[in-house]
């Protein structure tokens, strides 16, 4: 029976749980730190200041531009406080039709701060940096004293036997923090954070003070929590688990302590829903898009396996956090099924895990309390319950990592300790093993940083490690091709480009319906000058998605392309491309008229054309279509004039037909009618400068030679 006392946590060793009565705690609670503590606490601040230094320099970088750069809701400042407050955040970047993830995303506080920064400093990410490596410095020496206030902690006990340092040491360290702290748009995380162990520490302070202020702190800073981000919802769990643990409370005081963060969560809801329209989308038809659901293609099986297999691959992040990468969309992540080891084991760890911890807690167990924060606060984030739109990521454990790092700074503190009696080996192998870990965090940490520099780094660097990740491929690509597109140096840029095709190629490969790398592709064949290819991949993007703007831009530039190269039979080919997917659209007929007519099909043309009056005679480009044929190559200006006239009836406001109408007149003779059809031409488009030589030759032949010089002088002018 003694031998199983000396395991319990409850020995008087150098750090046990603080079980002491209300009063005693009162006095130690509020007192300031001791020394000891001092001097840990700085070493603690300088040390996350130093592992992250280098991001200050850093630009802005992932999303950043969705919450900051991109959103107008942002960028206006304070006068686009009261839109952050009443919007989804993307509605400052696509509109009020930005309804694309399930549940909505609200967390209106992280964009408020990104305002008033760019109201303070503009579009500098310096101080955005710099505040996100300010508010983890704070944040974490916030978790220390937490730490400190539940595990009583000795004096004199040395850094190595102490909990409290040893489980903060770790978390500050850990390289998968690197997207939160290096990415300005983490702040989010951050500020929950912050707000959740304030909203604990508050609660804890109660017990001891007994003040009512505590629980009104606590109620105002949960709701800024929960604004911030929804996961803070967690810690309606987290408190009473860490009052369970921590302290000897009645369930009046659990009442008392979670009442006003009941309160807090109400009226959290009730702003959000009356921002937003709705509590939760859940009507929300989700694209049939992998970028958009990793799961569409999953059963209900496949997609619980594939889920598992993600918690597995969270588990061995947190013990050996190598390789990194802000990328895990499909198919990065496989689909997997129950027959899978990878989803099979992780299952069963984590089911042993649950069990040994919900047996275990009730003794006030460490490794228990340790392993149900955890599970708690990476449930929200770990898409049991919400589908999260992408199949993981290292951010979605930011907090929960804490859970992890109590339990080996336990295990080093306490448990090793029972392990070897001698203290002085003790101190030798506890030193080295956490120095051991916290280096090679460190090194990682820094390391890691670098590849946040710029999006280009990152997505070049991360595509590397998600090889799999149709997004990676098609990000990496689109980064590629757009420094080729500045690129001076014919030969760099070749090679650019052929990198970039690579990226591409594997991208569509791994999703053929992968719009976005369709047109990277595409693209990226036309700059190399790869016309028949491009038009396959446009034809393929149309066939999939016929009313796509940019296949169609870049399908009408080909068949430019094709003209200038005077392969008229290809260019026809990308015309009736246009024609089959967009039927409706009779732009593209014309632009098949035009090819007839570079042809020399004169007759070809003008059949066209005939056509598209028959089925719409309203349609004014093929009035002024016709005028140009009978203009320029029949010579019947007469025919030409007729035709116009009725492109001018149609549209009174198109200015290449008052033009027309203007130059064709001039040389029947018509100057005044000439000047009129110019004269309302310049009204419409006063800066296009051909219009001012126009009327500068008209002139000139009408012998009026002073204004004649007046619209030269004008020409002059509006051409620079």
């Amino acid at each position: 029976m003694r031998k199983k006392r000396q395991k319990h946590i409850h020995q008087p060793s150098a750090t046990t749980i603080t079980s002491t009565k209300p009063q005693k705690a009162k006095r130690q609670f509020g007192s300031r730190p001791t020394s000891p503590y001092r001097k840990q606490l700085w070493f603690l601040f300088f040390f996350a200041i130093a592992l992250y230094f280098n991001s200050l320099f850093f630009d802005y970088n992932l999303d950043d531009g969705l919450m900051i750069t991109d959103n107008k809701f942002t960028m206006a400042g304070l006068d686009g406080i009261g839109d952050i407050m009443t919007n989804d955040q993307l509605v400052g970047v696509y509109g009020e039709h930005s309804n694309i993830y399930l549940g909505g995303r609200y967390r209106p506080l992280s964009q408020v701060c990104f305002a008033i920064e760019i109201a303070i400093f503009g579009k500098t990410p310096f101080w955005g940096h710099l505040i996100n490596v300010l508010m983890y410095a704070f944040s974490c020496i916030f978790l220390f004293i937490i730490l400190s206030k539940l595990f009583k902690t000795a004096e004199n006990t040395h850094w190595y036997k102490s909990i409290p340092f040893i489980a903060t040491a770790l978390f500050i360290a850990h390289p998968l923090h690197t997207e939160i702290v290096a990415n300005i748009k983490g702040r989010d995380e951050l500020m929950t954070m912050l707000g959740v162990f304030a909203v604990l520490f508050f609660s804890i302070r109660y017990l001891d003070a007994r003040r009512p202020i505590h629980l009104i702190l606590s109620f105002i800073i949960f709701i800024a929590a929960l604004l911030s981000k929804e996961n803070a919802i967690t810690f309606l769990a987290i408190i009473p688990l860490t009052l369970l643990v921590f302290r000897k409370v009645n369930i009046k005081d659990h009442i008392i302590i979670i009442a006003p963060l009941l309160a807090a969560t109400i009226i959290y809801l009730i702003i959000r829903t009356a921002a937003l329209g709705y509590l939760i989308n859940t009507d929300v038809k989700l694209a049939e898009d992998l970028l958009t659901d990793p799961f569409l293609f999953a059963t209900t099986s496949e997609k619980y396996a594939t889920i598992m297999l993600t918690w597995g691959k969270y588990l061995q992040l947190m013990i050996f956090p190598h390789p990194l990468t802000h990328d895990y969309y499909p198919k990065q992540i496989p689909i997997v099924g129950w027959a899978d080891f990878r989803a099979i084991i992780p299952l069963l760890i984590y089911l042993a895990l649950m069990v040994y911890a919900l047996i275990k807690v009730w003794k006030k167990e460490i490794i228990a309390y340790g392993i149900l924060f955890f599970m708690i606060t990476f449930s929200v984030t770990s898409n049991l319950v919400f589908n999260l739109g992408l199949f993981m990521n290292e951010r979605f454990i930011f907090i929960s990592l804490l859970g992890f790092t109590i339990i080996i700074a336990y295990l080093i503190a306490i448990k090793l300790k029972n392990q070897i009696s001698d203290t002085i080996k003790y101190k030798q192998i506890a030193s080295s093993i956490l120095i051991i870990i916290l280096s090679l965090y460190s090194v990682k940490t820094v390391s890691r940083n670098f590849d946040w520099k710029d999006k280009f780094t990152l997505f070049t660097t991360d595509v590397l490690t998600s090889s799999n990740s149709s997004r990676a491929n098609v990000v990496a690509g689109e980064m590629l091709y757009r420094k080729a597109k500045q690129e001076a140096n014919p030969a760099k840029q070749n090679k650019l480009y052929q990198r970039a095709l690579n990226h591409l190629s594997k991208a569509i490969t791994i999703d053929p319906k992968n719009y976005g790398g369709l047109t990277y592709y595409g693209s990226t064949l036309v700059e190399l000058k790869e016309y028949d290819q491009a038009r396959k991949c446009f034809k393929n993007l149309l066939g999939m998605k016929p009313d796509h703007s940019d296949a169609t831009t870049y399908m009408n530039h080909l068949s430019q392309l094709y003209v200038s190269q005077n392969e008229f039979n290809k260019a026809i080919q990308a015309c009736k491309i246009l024609i089959k997917y967009q039927p409706g659209k009779k732009d593209h007929l014309i632009s098949l008229a035009n090819i007839y007519l570079e042809m020399r099909r004169v007759d070809t043309a003008e059949i066209i054309l005939q056509n598209i009056i028959l089925k719409d005679p309203s349609y004014s480009k093929s009035y002024s279509s016709l005028a140009e044929i009978y203009g320029r190559i029949k010579g019947n200006n007469k025919k030409a004039i007729e035709y116009l006239l009725k492109a001018y009836q149609l549209d009174p406001k198109n200015v290449p037909v008052l033009e027309n109408l203007g130059i064709v007149n001039a040389m029947m003779g018509n100057f005044n009618k000439s000047i009129k059809y110019l004269n309302e031409a310049i009204q419409i488009a006063p800066n296009y400068a051909q219009l001012y030589l126009n009327m500068a030759n008209i002139y000139r032949d009408m012998g009026d030679e002073s204004k004649s010089a007046e619209y030269m002088g004008l020409y002059q002018k509006y051409s620079q």
